[in-house]
């Protein structure tokens, strides 16, 4: 059950995507405000739920030009506040702080801009490197799309690091759930996959082709569930096929409920 902050929250979404809809495109601008500057700045489950009022309005920002002005105000404010030094967006007094690298580049991937993501990482590397190096992963696919394979070598990811864990869970959890759970171990499946794949782009971008071929047989090799690893071996070879096996399995699954 939603607490009062995250319903706050998808109450003004659902009003800003139904603006939308009807084409009441200042009525979804306002509602986006609002939960940009005055919803669950002190509640994480909020915060979390932040993020899909981001991709709303970059949707909102494709068709109404003052949104992406406002988008890109926002953003510029964060990033003049994260380049003075406030790295944290907001604190939930759960020793935990959102990071405000994490929220810039939230921003630029719903204005489109990859370019000023990896030119903002740049900045970090050389002003607040604890930064640059703890939260590396945000830049990665920017600076990939960029072709700074170079800057990225420098923070490769490591996969394997994480196939303990994901062997761990595929003793608990069904690959494919059933519907109305969540697809927690597809969801762990896919970060993984997808960490190998970029660090393999990455090293064949600097002339490591050879290494990124070892890192990718590893990879597999770790996964002792052999479904685990045959889906694996098909996400690597076609990206999606997780997501698509998934949705079909569930529509499937519906189908067959049904009388």
């Amino acid at each position: 059950m939603m607490n009062d902050a995250e319903a706050q929250v998808m109450d003004a979404l659902h009003r800003a995507s139904q603006a939308q809809q009807a084409g009441e495109h200042a009525a979804a601008l306002r509602e986006l405000l609002f939960i940009h500057t005055d919803c669950g700045h002190d509640d994480r489950g909020a915060n979390h739920l932040r993020g899909f009022a981001l991709h709303e309005w970059g949707r909102l920002a494709e068709a109404y030009p003052p949104a992406r002005e406002a988008l890109i105000a926002a953003r510029d404010e964060e990033l003049r506040r994260l380049l003075a030094g406030e790295t944290s967006s907001r604190s939930f007094g759960d020793d935990y702080d959102a990071p405000r690298w994490l929220e810039v580049a939230s921003m630029n991937r719903a204005l489109g801009d990859l370019a000023s993501t990896a030119r903002t990482f740049v900045t970090l590397v050389d002003i607040l490197p604890e930064v640059a190096s703890r939260f590396s992963r945000i830049a990665l696919p920017a600076l990939i799309a960029q072709g700074d394979f170079a800057l990225a070598a420098r923070f490769l990811p490591d996969p394997l690091a994480m196939a303990d864990h994901l062997n761990a869970y595929a003793t608990e959890l069904p690959l494919l759930p059933a519907p109305g759970e969540a697809p927690r171990l597809a969801a762990e499946l896919t970060g993984y996959v997808n960490d190998v794949a970029m660090a393999g782009t990455i090293l064949a971008g600097v002339d490591r082709a050879d290494e990124a071929a070892t890192l990718r047989a590893a990879a597999l090799a770790a996964l002792t569930d052999p479904s685990l690893r045959a889906m694996a071996q098909r996400e690597l070879d076609e990206p999606g096929t997780i997501t698509r096996t998934l949705v079909d399995h569930q529509m499937a699954a519906e189908m067959a409920r049904q009388p």
